[in-house]
C-alpha cells in the first residue's frame, strides 16, 4: 500500500480553504496533520499506486487547493493495476 506525505497549500480565501479541508476530512484515504498558515500536512494511503496518482490529481483539481508538494513516499509493497505485486527492498 503506497503511503505519501504531502503538504497542501490552500487558498488564501478562507471560505475556499475551509471547503477544501472539509472535503479532505471526508476522504478515508487522507489523514490530516498540522497546519501552518495556508499549508496543511496530510498523509495519504491507497491500495495501489495508480489510485495514489488519481488521488493526487484530484487534490490538485480540488477547489480551494492551490498546490500539492510530495514530501514522503513509501512503496513497501505496491499493487499495480495488472495484479502484479512489486516489492521495494
Amino acid at each position: 500500500m503506497p503511503v505519501f506525505g504531502l503538504v497542501i497549500t490552500l487558498s488564501d480565501q478562507p471560505h475556499l480553504a475551509r471547503e477544501a479541508v472539509d472535503k479532505l476530512k471526508k476522504d478515508q484515504r487522507v489523514t490530516l496533520g498540522e497546519s501552518k498558515g495556508q499549508r496543511l500536512a496530510v498523509a495519504t494511503e491507497t491500495k495501489a499506486l495508480e489510485e495514489q496518482e488519481q488521488l493526487h490529481a484530484s487534490l490538485l483539481a480540488q477547489r480551494g487547493v492551490v498546490h500539492v508538494d510530495t514530501t514522503f513516499v513509501e512503496l513497501d509493497e505496491v499493487q499495480t493495476s495488472g495484479s502484479q505485486t512489486v516489492e521495494n527492498k
